[in-house]
């Protein structure tokens, strides 16, 4: 309200005193136009601002992304790491990223059942050539134990230096046309919703045998995932600067480790699978305090967080 006053009295100030008007017409429409203009630029001003304002929180947010856990003079910026940390690093922030999706599916414009032959893509955005190993796997909740991974493809693609570089490649080994989802997973005993198996899709450098990404991909979501009873157990180093993760029947989905010493896990979020413990590493954010480690360590899952109805 006090905007449009301040424009509208300031627009009869400029018509009156800054113009020879002689015309009560001409008066009119002078002080409608400099009525207009003073919004307009009151609206572009307020529109650069935000524009402005949410550009640098993009940028301060990108920035401390990555600076969790930092020291500076003895004390640590940030804390620490959340699933989006983990996640983002083991896919879309990796140098040489790979994932699927459906052909026929645009980004924002997808409706939420999307149809269409499955394809995968690989990029590179280092600034040297790169030869990598993909593989793409079928992870399947409740398959017998031993039989939860499914090789779907695997391959070596040549890659130029980046950024940007990119192939296209169908999820399974075959020369002709790409399968649909549903197709995919039947095939391998899935149900064609996805519901009881995962995607995950590893690039490794066939040289260096750098692990670049290991992207997994649900295929519902975790409220729609048909999930077997998992009991996981975890065992702290000797050390205190690791632990030993097993799960004893069952998949278990998003394993998450915490603690309250300060530090971060090199690892976490991720899927285990009976008869394979991983050992994963603790970096501490300053002194090392391996009491604090063991006396705190914890373990959860997905399937200790939904109901037993939203399970089956």
């Amino acid at each position: 309200f006090f905007f449009c006053l301040f424009c509208f009295v300031g627009a009869l100030f400029f018509c009156w005193f800054g113009w020879v008007v002689v015309e009560r017409t001409a008066f009119c429409v002078c002080v409608y136009l400099q009525f207009c203009v003073c919004v307009l630029v009151f609206d572009f001003s307020r529109r650069l601002f935000l524009s402005t304002v949410g550009f640098f929180r993009t940028l301060s947010s990108f920035f401390c992304f990555f600076r969790y856990g930092t020291p500076v003079n003895g004390q640590v910026i940030g804390g620490r790491w959340k699933p989006l940390h983990y996640f983002m690093k083991a896919s879309a922030y990796a140098d040489v990223i790979a994932s699927c999706g459906v052909a026929q599916a645009i980004t924002q414009d997808a409706p939420s059942q999307a149809k269409g032959p499955a394809l995968c893509y690989i990029r590179n955005d280092l600034g040297t050539p790169v030869t990598a190993n993909v593989d793409v796997q079928l992870l399947r909740f409740n398959a017998p134990s031993g039989q939860e991974q499914v090789t779907l493809s695997q391959r070596s693609i040549k890659l130029l230096a980046g950024g940007g570089t990119s192939a296209f490649f169908c999820p399974q080994s075959t020369s002709q046309a790409c399968a649909t989802y549903e197709a995919l997973l039947s095939a391998h005993g899935c149900a064609s919703d996805g519901s009881d198996c995962l995607m995950t899709v590893t690039v490794v450098d066939a040289t260096k045998g750098l692990v670049y990404c290991n992207n997994t991909l649900p295929l519902a979501p975790p409220a729609s995932m048909r999930l077997p009873d998992a009991h996981v157990t975890v065992q702290a180093t000797a050390g205190g600067d690791g632990v030993t993760v097993a799960v004893t029947d069952g998949v278990a989905l998003y394993v998450w480790l915490s603690t309250q010493a300060h530090g971060r896990f090199e690892d976490n979020g991720f899927a285990l699978l009976p008869g394979q413990p991983k050992q994963v590493a603790f970096r501490y954010f300053g002194t090392p305090d391996p009491a604090t480690f063991k006396a705190t360590l914890r373990v959860e899952h997905l399937q200790e967080n939904l109901a037993a109805e939203e399970r089956q």
